[in-house]
């Protein structure tokens, strides 16, 4: 059921994407101004797909994170997003031939992100925004046995902020596709590609100075 549910959630992402880009062409100026530095801590959610490597199927268990935010206004549209997150054990399970291994391997992983975002305004409050990012993976294995690189990333990101009348705190929500792929080794001895990729969510407020 759930390999039906994901090619409905990647087309529900894009459309949702070429929406707000479109809707961008009628943008007017907004609150946001050159030089505006912010802060978050969000709990973030996370849902890896299931991937096949030769006859090998792998599947992450969905994990939790939390990540800290740095934003900083290049201008009144434009601002990048700094982002570290830690993400939570996550077990990975096996299957090959009709033979399941369950919770073989604990996966743990620090992402560090570098985003640009283009914002735009629906009203004085409302303000959605795409963005595209590079993310660098310091990936960890707890098994001592087996070893996973670190890897470099990409991310496709789109939101939305609700400003407060100060105009110095935001409610924010976010959507994200990631996608890195990576080596698993054992005793030194290259495994297989493991690809990671999936679709990040977060929730939190943002603080602005």
């Amino acid at each position: 059921m759930k390999n039906k549910i994901e090619p409905i959630k990647k087309i529900v992402f894009l459309s949702f994407m070429i929406v707000l880009a479109a809707t961008s062409l009628f943008a007017a100026e907004n609150h946001f101004k050159q030089g505006w530095i912010g802060w978050s801590i969000r709990p973030i959610f996370i849902d890896l797909q299931k991937e096949t490597e030769g006859n090998i199927d792998y599947y992450f268990d969905d994990c939790k994170l939390f990540g800290v935010n740095i934003l900083y206004f290049i201008n009144s549209n434009i601002s990048l997003d700094f982002n570290v997150s830690y993400l939570l054990n996550s077990d990975i399970d096996f299957r090959t031939s009709g033979l399941n291994v369950n919770n073989l391997l604990e996966y743990e992983s620090i992402p560090i992100n570098l985003s640009t975002h283009y914002h735009f305004k629906i009203n004085d409050y409302v303000y959605p925004y795409l963005g595209l990012g590079v993310s660098y993976y310091f990936n960890d294995l707890d098994n001592e046995y087996f070893n996973i690189d670190d890897s470099f990333g990409y991310n496709i990101n789109t939101g939305i902020e609700i400003l407060d009348s100060s105009t110095k705190v935001s409610f924010n929500m976010e959507i994200q596709y990631i996608n890195t792929n990576t080596d698993i080794d054992l005793i030194g001895y290259s495994l297989f590609e493991m690809k990671i990729n999936g679709f990040v969510s977060s929730i939190g407020f943002n603080f602005y100075y």
